[in-house]
């Protein structure tokens, strides 16, 4: 009777812990990825290199509103996108310092001169900033808000 009585506990406990443990969770379904913005450096008001997928280098003369025409002309090439980044970089060397290391001087920042940022969803956002020499922003676009209308920079 004893050993019925174990088994008959076993199997009651089997069962309810059975019954009790929750199904695992499905994973997360992963963010989109990010596409590179497709650029065709023979239509962009301002000359540039590509440096990455996420990075272009520009002269280091180019002024704050030539850089604010290259953004619409990103803006108007991610358009069908749905995630997009693309940093602006006028120094090649700082690129390089500022993937390499966790904490990078302010120094290499002051080659960053403009980024454009698109992430869709309910919290959308699709941005251009143009940044000056200390990392202010001087220009800043939302691009959200199209056509571009006649005070904004072609």
């Amino acid at each position: 009777m004893n050993q019925r009585f174990r088994i008959a506990a076993f199997l009651g406990i089997a069962v309810i812990s059975a019954c009790s443990t929750r199904a695992p969770e499905p994973p997360a379904a992963p963010a989109a990825a990010r596409s590179p913005i497709p650029l065709d450096p023979e239509g962009s008001p301002l000359p540039f290199r590509r440096l990455s997928d996420e990075a272009v280098l520009v002269d280091p003369a180019a002024g704050q509103r030539s850089l604010a025409s290259l953004g619409n002309y990103i803006g108007r090439s991610a358009r069908q996108l749905s995630r997009a980044r693309l940093a602006v970089w006028n120094d090649e060397a700082a690129w390089r310092r500022s993937l390499e290391a966790d904490e990078v001087a302010q120094s290499v920042f002051a080659h960053k001169r403009a980024e454009y940022l698109k992430e869709a969803g309910p919290t959308a956002v699709e941005e251009y900033q143009v940044f000056d020499r200390q990392g202010e922003v001087v220009y800043e676009r939302d691009f959200r808000d199209w056509p571009l209308t006649g005070t904004d920079v072609e």
